[in-house]
């Protein structure tokens, strides 16, 4: 995610114009793939959470064309790496619940509610 840091990336995702599908609705509607993977969503726009927040809610998205497309079965799999750096500095003889809470404090700071919920 991190091509769609800008504001901007919101009209690369869905499409500019009213002709215009986007990348996400091309990849959604011309490949036989059910699985949408959003790596490293940490470091997208709050714009583009937002998307991906209609996406996991509703289970569709609406691109500039005006036409919306059913997600409903899609396998949505999002990855961060949030809490990573500071996993890295810990020894290997820390619990895991340790390690947990860590992880989760860093992912408290950095992401919305409504993304970890």
């Amino acid at each position: 995610m991190s091509e769609y840091q800008e504001q901007k990336s919101v009209g690369l995702l869905l499409g500019e114009h009213r002709d215009g599908e986007g990348i996400l609705g091309k990849r959604i509607k011309h490949s036989g793939a059910r699985v949408i993977l959003f790596d490293e969503i940490e470091k997208a726009h709050p714009l583009v959470l937002d998307l991906f927040l209609q996406i996991l809610d509703p289970g569709r998205i609406t691109l500039a064309t005006g036409e919306t497309l059913d997600l409903t079965r899609f396998y949505i799999v999002a990855t961060s790496n949030v809490g990573a750096g500071n996993l890295m500095e810990m020894s290997d003889t820390v619990p895991f619940r340790t390690l947990e809470r860590v992880v989760f404090e860093q992912v408290d700071q950095q992401l919305r509610p409504e993304l970890v919920g």
